[in-house]
């Protein structure tokens, strides 16, 4: 009987491994990013903070803008994972970070997520 309860419980701790394991990896599947380019439907100018993180002032663009994207004038394009063909800009990420600092330091700081247009 006490073989029986003992090959149950190590089943159960096998599957609850494997399962546990298998929910790991799928957490940790990297999501795709891509460029969008920042066009608001107007000036296409982002002026503040506010503007750069409203994901619906940003068009695909896909894996370069480096021929559009070659100044230091206006925030032109972000890197980001993508949702619905919209860039995901939550406060706090890598990407939001630098879109703090690149305003707040007058655009004079780009980090990697960030390209700039004439």
């Amino acid at each position: 009987m006490k073989k029986n309860r003992i090959c149950l419980l190590a089943v159960l701790l096998a599957v609850a491994a494997v399962s546990y394991t298998r929910a790991g990896k799928l957490v940790r599947k990297p999501a795709a990013t891509q460029w969008f380019l920042y066009s608001d439907g107007g000036d296409d100018i982002a002026f503040n903070i506010s503007e750069a993180r409203n994901a619906g002032n940003y068009i695909e663009a896909g894996t370069d803008v480096s021929d559009i994207c070659n100044g230091t004038a206006n925030l032109c394009a972000v890197l980001a994972q993508t949702n619905n063909h919209l860039p995901v800009i939550t406060q706090g990420s890598t990407l939001d970070n630098q879109l703090v600092t690149y305003f707040n330091t007058g655009g004079t700081s780009v980090g990697g997520f960030l390209r700039e247009k004439p």
